[in-house]
């Protein structure tokens, strides 16, 4: 990932996930994050949902909710990720 912006509030980061290529499966206590698909498309998972995501697509993950995304396709997954601290 690339740090793009840091603040007392929030974080901003741009994510590369390599083809076939998955992020842990996490989950964040104090903290929520949004996602905007800038490049490729991925399949994301909040708690026990599942769903495909593809560019200028985002996604909403509040606090406490499980989540990671999923590169399944042969071109780069990148994403714009916001974390904010609540």
């Amino acid at each position: 990932w690339e740090t793009i912006d840091v603040t007392d509030n929030y974080v901003v980061k741009k994510i590369t996930v390599l083809p076939q290529g998955k992020l842990s499966l996490q989950k964040h206590h104090y903290r929520s994050e949004h996602w905007v698909i800038t490049e490729g498309e991925g399949l994301v998972t909040l708690d026990k949902t599942t769903k495909k995501y593809c560019v200028n697509e985002h996604i909403f993950i509040p606090v406490g909710t499980v989540h990671r995304i999923e590169n399944t396709v042969s071109t780069p997954l990148v994403f714009i990720d916001k974390q904010a601290k609540c």
